[in-house]
Order: structure tokens, then sequence, then C-alpha cells
């Protein structure tokens, strides 16, 4: 376990969502675990984001902002970068499209330990609360103030396999009984650039992410060669879950997700650890 005087960065990686972005930060404002940094990893966007940053940073001065400029899908270099710029021992990696309940920090750092990373889980809004949101009708509060059934109207689903899984995220989500099936669950577990954690020095270790992957699976072949220098992966899917808000993908590509399959099956099956394009190459 961490020991009380372990620093954690929380590094927020965004592209072009101004609004979004002002939630995320503004919920990380609130948690009961301060973080000791905040570093925004941004992938190249418009001054729209830099006022949101500026804004934030007003109130708060703990906040970093690192930008490259806007040629193509690079999270992952810029995530490479945040790492560089982090002074913390632990980091956090979320997305400027998930907000995170007040426990979220603190649920992360009381199961992070001294080789092993931890993996958290998110549950999707619908489109119509995510607008709601946006445009300030309700807050993050409000909603983890709603009654079960309420809450699970405003969560997006499909099946009813999912819907119960879903349910149970949302239900025990910051309570011990998420933490105890944390502990009991038997899925292997996969680094998600949403909502996972390591110590910097791990990081480091596997130089970071690969440069080379772009959207789909980026974040999981990273979690692939942290397990192959040996580390555990520890849960906090249903202690730590985060809440995401609605937004289309027009980016994403089927073909390109298949060839990013590949790359970290292959990760996994070579036993690498050390990515040829990575932290150190940026």
């Amino acid at each position: 376990m961490t020991s009380n005087n372990t620093s954690v960065s929380v590094v927020v990686t965004t592209y072009n969502k101004p609004q979004y972005l002002r939630l995320t930060l503004n919920q990380l404002k609130r948690q009961s675990h301060k973080p000791d940094q905040i570093i925004v990893a941004d992938d190249g966007s418009g001054y729209d984001t830099t006022d949101v940053i500026r804004e934030f940073t007003q109130l708060t001065d703990n906040t970093v902002h690192v930008w490259h400029e806007d040629t193509r899908f690079r999270k992952c270099e810029i995530a490479n970068k945040a790492i560089t710029a982090a002074t913390s021992d632990y980091l956090i990696f979320m997305d400027d499209d998930c907000f995170a309940a007040p426990w979220f920090v603190g649920a992360h750092l009381a199961v992070a330990k001294q080789g092993a990373f931890t993996v958290g889980a998110s549950v999707n809004l619908n489109e119509t609360f995510t607008k709601r949101l946006l445009a300030g009708e309700g807050s993050i509060s409000d909603f983890l103030a709603l009654k079960m059934l309420d809450k699970m109207r405003l969560i997006e689903t499909s099946t009813r396999v999912q819907w119960f899984k879903l349910y149970l995220r949302t239900l025990l989500t910051g309570t011990s009984t998420g933490r105890f099936m944390d502990r009991i669950y038997l899925g292997r577990g996969v680094f998600r650039g949403g909502n996972s954690g390591g110590w910097r020095s791990d990081f480091v270790a596997v130089n970071g992410f690969n440069n080379d992957m772009v959207y789909g699976h980026e974040d999981r072949e990273i979690g692939e060669r942290l397990r192959n220098l040996g580390l555990q992966c520890r849960q906090v899917r249903y202690a730590a879950a985060n809440f995401h808000l609605d937004h289309d993908r027009p980016y994403a590509d089927s073909e390109v997700k298949a060839k990013q399959r590949q790359i970290y099956r292959y990760a996994r099956k070579a036993g690498i650890t050390d990515c040829k394009n990575g932290l150190r190459q940026v």
C-alpha cells in the first residue's frame, strides 16, 4: 500500500473538448484526497481549451498545461510529455470526457503498491444527460445524490447483462463492498487511459506509451508491457469507477483498431517491456 506521503499527479488527456474538460477539472478540484499536481496533456487543442485551463489555474496553483501542435492523433506522445512533466511518485490517467467522484484519487492510492498498477472502469452516461451537464443544468453532485434507479435512467446500456454490470459498478463505487468486489474480481484487467494509475518510475522503466500507436487499444499496449515487467494489476473498477460523458467518435476506424490489437497482442506474446518509440524519444 502507499504511504501517507506518497505524492500523486492526475494526468488529464484532452483534445478540443473545452466544455467537457471544464467539468472534469472542476470535479478534480473536489477530491477528498487532493492531487499534488494536475497535468492537462493537450494533443493540440485550440484557444478555447487554453481559456478553460487558464480559468482553472486561477483557482489552483498545481496545474500544468502540456501542449504540442495538432498534426494527427498523438495521444501517446502527449501522455509521455506529461510523464516527463510529472513531479509526483504516482500518476493517475484519465480523459477529458470523464468525471470522477470525490473518492476517485483516494481509492486508487488505497490499493496502490510497489510492483503493481491500478485499473478502474467507466460508466457511460447517455446523450440526454450529457447535454444537460454541459449546459450547466445539474451537477455531478446531483447525479451522485440520486436514488439508484434514477441514476440508471441516465446511463447508456445496450443489453441486460451490461445493465446489471453497470448497475453494480454505479451502486458500489466508493463503498467498502466495492473494494471487496475489486479484491475478488477474477478478470485479467487491462490498462485504460481513461482510468488507470501507476508509479512514475514504472512508466519510465517501460519507456512510457508507444508513440507509434494511434486511436484504438493504445493504452492497453502499455499495460501489457507493465505486466511483462512483472507488475500486477490491482482493480479499482468498483471502488473508483468514473463516469464517461457521451460524444461521437468520427475518428474511430475498425481496420486501424484491428491492427492495433495485433500490436498489443504481440507485445504480450513476445514479453516486450520496452517500446522503441516512447518516452525517451519525445
